[in-house]
């Protein structure tokens, strides 16, 4: 059946093969650890794309992947305790699979592109559907006002 977390799915997939170990320790050991893997290939790509790549760029990138930025938040936060960290929430690792090509996209000036792209999304989880469909239509409304997207396939 059809669930909202996209690393649920991998995990079932893998269980079926390896069905002498847990789930839970597939969960953490292979599924969150690959996807922690593909997404710093992904962001280091984009630095790439831009032209920041130095041989400080990965251990950079790992570094602000793992930097609790909830700790950082607790002084200046007024309501309940907002959780970034890929340790502390590892479901949000899926939606990094469409905001990187989202991001390499706007970078290389492919926008109707970057809108398919986001239309993934509710795909990998449910959970965000209404926002992107309510943010793709106005993005598509703004763009159509301002004749951006007849300037961008003309040219």
């Amino acid at each position: 059946f059809p669930y909202h977390y996209f690393e649920l799915w991998l995990l079932s997939i893998i269980n079926k093969i390896a069905i002498n170990y847990s789930a839970a320790i597939i969960l953490q050991y292979f599924v969150y650890v690959f996807f922690k893997t593909w997404i710093v290939i992904g962001i280091v790509g984009i630095l790439r794309e831009l032209k920041i790549v130095s041989r400080w760029a990965i251990p950079v990138v790992i570094a602000a992947i793992f930097f609790p930025v909830e700790i950082a938040l607790q002084h200046i936060e007024t309501g309940w305790g907002i959780y970034f960290s890929i340790w502390l929430r590892p479901n949000f690792l899926t939606y990094l699979f469409v905001f990187i090509p989202f991001v390499l996209f706007i970078v290389r000036e492919k926008y109707i592109e970057a809108i398919c792209c986001l239309l993934l999304l509710p795909i990998i989880s449910t959970v965000t559907a209404p926002a992107i469909f309510t943010t793709i239509t106005f993005v598509i409304l703004f763009f159509k006002w301002f004749n951006f997207i007849e300037n961008r396939i003309n040219s």
